[in-house]
C-alpha cells in the first residue's frame, strides 16, 4: 500500500507544475493516507510525511517563479510584503540553525515553516471565484473521509491500532501518530461542511442531510480524541458564526442541544469531561497545582525560557537552536528566530487577524467567517502546540485564510476599477457673434 501512496503523492506534486489546481487537490486528498505511513521510511530516515513536506513548497515556489502571471503573481497576494519578510526571516534563522546544529536540522525547520507561505499562496491563487472555492471545500471535506471512517470503526469496535492515553482516558487515534492528527482532520471536515452548507445556493435536501450527518459523525470521532483545544475551538466557532451573522436563535438552539446531549449522556460525558479537565478545575478551585494544568506544559515552557535567558544577546535576537517540541508556537519561534523572528511572526498574525476581523464585521458572509474561524483555530492551537511545524495542517489553515482575504481584496479592487472617473470638461458660453468670429479665425 505504501508504494501506491508514494506514487500518488509524487504524481500530485509533479502535476502542480502543469495543472496546479489538479495537483493541489490530489495532494490534499492523499495527505491523510500519507500521514498514516508516518512510521515507514522511504528514503533513508525520511518518510512520506517529510518528503511531501519538502516537495509541496518547492513545487508551489517553482510555479510562482516560472509560470505565475497576472492575478497569480506573488505581489497580488494579500499582505505579500509581510509574508515576504516572514519568509526571509525563516531563511535567515534556518541558516543560523544549520550553522549551530547541522544542515539537516536547519533544513528541517526551513521546510516545515515555509509550508505556511506555500499554503497561503496556493489557496488565494488557484481558488478564485465561487466554483473554485466550492471545489476547495469539497476536496478538504473529501480528504477527511478516510480518518473519519477509521475513527468510526474504532468507536464501533474499540479496536486500537495505536495506544494513546490522556489523563487516564484512552484516545482513539486510529492509524495516526497522535490525537492531534485525528482532531485536526475532523475540524477541517466540519469547517468545510459548514461552508458547503452556507455557500451552495442550490443544494438538495439529501445533500444537506448528508453534510449534517457528516458533521455529527466528525463530532463523535473528534470527541473520542479527547482534545481540550478542540472543545474550546468549537465554542469559539459557534459564537463567531452566530453572533457575527446575528443568528441568535441558532446560538440558543446550539446551546439547548448541547445541554440536551449532556443531559442524555450525563453519566458518561460528565465523567470523561471531568477526567479531562480535572487538573484545570482543581487549579481554579484552589486545591490543585497550576503547573500541572495544560498537561504539564508549564514545566517545558519554563525550561525553554530559562535556556533562552542564558543565551548571548545575538542568539536572543536572531535565534539559536531548534525547539519543535516546545508545545507552544510562540516559544518555538522565539528559540528558532529570536526576538526579531517572534516580532515578525506576531506582526504577521496581528495584521492577518485584524484584516479578517474587519472583513467579518463589515460583511459577515460565510467566506469571511471561514477565514476568521480557521485563524481562531490556529491561535488556539498555538498555545499548546506548534502548528508552524505541521505542513498538512498549515495547508488547511492558510489556504482557507488566503481564499477569504483574497476574495474580499478582489472585491475592493473591482469596486475601485468600476468607479466612474469624474472628468470636468470646461465649456465656454459665447454669444452668436463670437461663435462666428471664432469659426472664421480657426
Amino acid at each position: 500500500m505504501v508504494p501506491f501512496i508514494a506514487l500518488a503523492a509524487a504524481l500530485s506534486l509533479v502535476a502542480m507544475l502543469v495543472f496546479p489546481v489538479l495537483g493541489i487537490c490530489t495532494t490534499l486528498l492523499v495527505r491523510p493516507l500519507i500521514d498514516a505511513t508516518y512510521a515507514t521510511k522511504i528514503v533513508g530516515a525520511y518518510g512520506l510525511t517529510e518528503l511531501v513536506g519538502v516537495g509541496f513548497p518547492i513545487a508551489v515556489l517553482l510555479y510562482a517563479l516560472l509560470r505565475a502571471r497576472g492575478p497569480q503573481r506573488f505581489t497580488r497576494m494579500p499582505l505579500w510584503p509581510l509574508w515576504t519578510l516572514y519568509g526571509l526571516d525563516v531563511l535567515l534563522f534556518s541558516l543560523i540553525l544549520m550553522s549551530n546544529e547541522g544542515l539537516e536540522a536547519g533544513a528541517n525547520i526551513l521546510f516545515r515553516q515555509i509550508n505556511g507561505i506555500a499554503g497561503f499562496y496556493a489557496g488565494q491563487t488557484f481558488f478564485q471565484g465561487e466554483r473554485s472555492r466550492l471545489l476547495l471545500f469539497r476536496v478538504l471535506l473529501a480528504a477527511t473521509l478516510f480518518p473519519l471512517a477509521i475513527g468510526l470503526y474504532q468507536f464501533a469496535t474499540g479496536y486500537q491500532w495505536t495506544h494513546a492515553d490522556t489523563e487516564g482516558i484512552t484516545r482513539y487515534v486510529g492509524v495516526y501518530h497522535d490525537a492531534f492528527t485525528v482532531r485536526y482532520y475532523m475540524m477541517q471536515g466540519i469547517l468545510a461542511a459548514v461552508m458547503l452548507l452556507a455557500l451552495r445556493r442550490r443544494s438538495s435536501l439529501v445533500g444537506r442531510v448528508l453534510l449534517l450527518l457528516f458533521i455529527a459523525c466528525a463530532l463523535v470521532v473528534m470527541y473520542r480524541a479527547y482534545s481540550k483545544s478542540a472543545i474550546a475551538t468549537l465554542v469559539v466557532w459557534i459564537v463567531l458564526w452566530c453572533v457575527l451573522r446575528r443568528k441568535f436563535v441558532q446560538l440558543a438552539v446550539a446551546a439547548g442541544l448541547a445541554l440536551l446531549a449532556i443531559g442524555i449522556y450525563a453519566p458518561v460525558v460528565s465523567t470523561e469531561l471531568g477526567q479531562m479537565f480535572h487538573k484545570e478545575v482543581g487549579a481554579i478551585e484552589g486545591h490543585g497545582d497550576l503547573n500541572h494544568t495544560f498537561a504539564g506544559r508549564w514545566y517545558g515552557w519554563h525550561q525553554l525560557l530559562s535556556q533562552w535567558n542564558d543565551l548571548d544577546g545575538l542568539s536572543q535576537s536572531l535565534g539559536s537552536h531548534t525547539a519543535v517540541g516546545a508545545h507552544n508556537d510562540f516559544l518555538m519561534i522565539l528559540m528558532h528566530g529570536g526576538l526579531i523572528g517572534l516580532g515578525i511572526y506576531l506582526t504577521l498574525l496581528a495584521c492577518l487577524g485584524l484584516r479578517l476581523l474587519r472583513d467579518a464585521f463589515r460583511r459577515a458572509d460565510p467566506l469571511a467567517l471561514a477565514g476568521l474561524m480557521a485563524f481562531s483555530l490556529w491561535c488556539i492551537d498555538s498555545i499548546g502546540l506548534v502548528p508552524s511545524s505541521y505542513p498538512g495542517y498549515q495547508w488547511f489553515i492558510w489556504s482557507i485564510v488566503g481564499v477569504s482575504l483574497r476574495a474580499r481584496a478582489d472585491e475592493r479592487r473591482a469596486a475601485r476599477v468600476s468607479q466612474p472617473t469624474a472628468t470636468c470638461i470646461p465649456t465656454t458660453v459665447r454669444r452668436p457673434g463670437h461663435v462666428a468670429a471664432a469659426t472664421a479665425s480657426d
